[in-house]
């Protein structure tokens, strides 16, 4: 409501602006699905990913492209018509690949097996109009020898699309293939997805946003941007750990339970190690949350930090 408030006070329509209020007013609509009771559970289940995997994978792409758009032109200056061109594309692919790509989760409510093939192949196609935003900008600011006044935002910004990419278009595509997902589905591999996908999608967004906002929000031009990069590095890296650890675990778990037929508890055994790994690399992770955190908080002005795009 107070996005499109403001747009109609603004008078003002743009591209971005739409496809933000498209993607909002979708997240509302798509939960009215998830709320009714179905006696049938295959049904229910059904109406359940369509919240769930449209939230995520349809409507919230749109918010994404949406907000990494607008930040690219606050921050390189680049002309508007770049990115706002990968949104029209994202906007497909929500319309086709996001609601065709739903179908990888049917796989154990008895849906028709094309909806395996389609869901598996179409849904890693979602993240690439980001990607491509970012790639372009870059490439439109190196040509122009444009210096950019905001390089950490810059830094997040890249890396949101890369880990989006990473976790949720290639980790999402490998393990949701039929032939694959016949043994991960539901494992461990499943939760390394998730969570370098949530990572991209979500965390580094708003960090991206938080590193833009809080300085128009203090009125600070310039701020030491050390902080933030070692934050941003930390948390990358033990992230990649985290979901390296989690998938090697999953792999071990598909391969005992699901191809020799072991038990629960047998499997769990020999995962430890891997755990013991994801616990290590979730407490590096928490302190490049604090770092970043603390950065924000304690942000003040100081001399200007301008390097070159390139």
């Amino acid at each position: 409501f107070n996005v499109a408030a403001t747009m109609i006070k603004a008078k003002n329509w743009t591209m971005i602006q739409g496809t933000l209020l498209g993607g909002l007013v979708m997240l509302a609509l798509l939960y009215l699905f998830g709320l009714p009771f179905y006696k049938n559970l295959s049904i229910d289940w059904y109406y359940w990913w369509w919240v769930i995997h449209l939230w995520v994978e349809g409507a919230w792409e749109l918010v994404t492209g949406a907000i990494i758009a607008w930040i690219l032109l606050r921050i390189t200056g680049v002309p508007r018509g770049v990115v706002e061109k990968w949104l029209y594309v994202e906007i497909g692919l929500f319309l086709f690949t996001g609601i065709a790509g739903t179908g990888h989760h049917y796989y154990w409510i008895g849906a028709p097996r094309y909806w395996l093939w389609v869901g598996g192949i179409f849904s890693a196609l979602e993240p690439v109009p980001i990607i491509l935003m970012v790639w372009d900008t870059f490439r439109h600011v190196k040509e122009r020898q444009q210096k950019i006044e905001n390089p950490l935002v810059w830094l997040l910004a890249a890396g949101c699309a890369i880990y989006h990419l990473v976790g949720a278009g290639v980790w999402g595509f490998i393990h949701t293939l039929p032939q694959i997902n016949y043994y991960t589905h539901g494992s461990q591999v499943t939760v390394s997805h998730g969570h370098m996908a949530f990572f991209g999608a979500y965390a580094l967004l708003n960090f991206t946003i938080f590193y833009y906002a809080f300085p128009q929000l203090k009125g600070i031009t310039h701020f030491r941007q050390t902080l933030g990069k070692w934050g941003f590095w930390i948390t990358s890296l033990a992230m990649f750990a985290l979901g390296l650890a989690f998938g090697v675990a999953g792999v071990l778990q598909s391969y005992l339970e699901r191809v020799l037929g072991l038990g629960f508890m047998t499997a769990q055994a020999q995962m430890q190690l891997w755990f013991k790994i994801a616990i290590v690399s979730g407490l590096v992770f928490f302190v490049g949350v604090v770092i970043i955190i603390y950065d924000l908080l304690k942000m003040k002005q100081s001399a200007p930090e301008r390097i070159a795009a390139a």
